[in-house]
């Protein structure tokens, strides 16, 4: 499976739980607009393949990072809501690859992991809300 196909899929899985307006970018997408509340950037850090086994069938690892932001004067709670909503989402799920016909195969998701690293103001920024939202998760090999 592909970046782009792996990243499609979790961004539409995610979709469903923001709320109506939500600002969702992807790797090398930039902000044309000013978001009313916050807004989220989704990238696939890593994805690697497992030894195969005959056994069993052969997966891909892969790790997502969601960047989640709110510029002030938004509430410091803006990004932090959104990091919530979508750690939620995501916590432990296992999510159909192909949601228009069913075939078995799932994305499976573990415990997602939650960080501030907001930057407060100062007098040269204005500052920046930022949490991110880690998970590793497993896909079928192509």
């Amino acid at each position: 499976m592909s970046a782009t196909d792996l990243l499609e899929r979790l961004i539409l899985h995610c979709r469903t739980a923001l709320p109506e307006g939500t600002v969702i970018l992807q790797p090398g997408a930039s902000l044309h607009q000013s978001p009313t509340v916050a807004w989220a950037e989704f990238w696939i850090d890593r994805i690697s393949t497992s030894i195969s086994r005959r056994s069993s069938p052969q997966e891909s690892e892969f790790s997502l990072t969601i960047n989640c932001f709110a510029r002030p004067p938004q509430s410091a709670s803006a990004a932090a809501q959104l990091a919530n909503t979508l750690s939620s989402c995501l916590r432990q799920s296992d999510i159909p690859l192909h949601a228009e016909v069913p075939s078995g195969e799932v994305l499976r998701l573990r415990e997602p992991e939650l960080r501030d690293v907001s930057r407060p103001a100062t007098a040269k920024s204005a500052g920046l809300w930022h949490w991110i939202v880690s998970v590793k998760g497993t896909a079928p090999s192509e």
